[in-house]
């Protein structure tokens, strides 16, 4: 969904919704980490199908548990920053319309 997609579902005949906006950022942002993240868990099963890992079990699941926090803060940051990203553009066609 585009951002001028995202301004005309927002806007009214008066007057835009904020709150609109704020929503619908936030699901853009939510479905672009969504598909990276499943993308990543597909490769991640992938590599472990095809490499055996030959560290000792106990090493092998704390790198894991590390990579999956590592991997979650990222994903949460970037998260943050594309659902600022797509609501100040959304918001930059609002006010260029006149709408807000």
């Amino acid at each position: 969904m585009s951002p001028e997609i995202m301004a005309d579902i927002s806007q009214t005949y008066l007057d835009s919704n904020r709150h609109m906006v704020q929503s619908l950022s936030s699901q853009k942002a939510d479905l672009a980490v969504g598909l990276i993240l499943i993308f990543l868990a597909f490769l991640a099963s992938l590599v472990s199908f095809i490499c055996t890992m030959e560290s000792p079990e106990g090493r092998s699941v704390g790198v894991v548990v590390v990579g999956a926090i590592i991997l979650g803060a990222f994903a949460l940051y970037i998260n943050g920053c594309l659902e600022t990203k797509f609501e100040e553009q959304t918001e930059a066609i609002l006010k260029g319309s006149g709408a807000e």
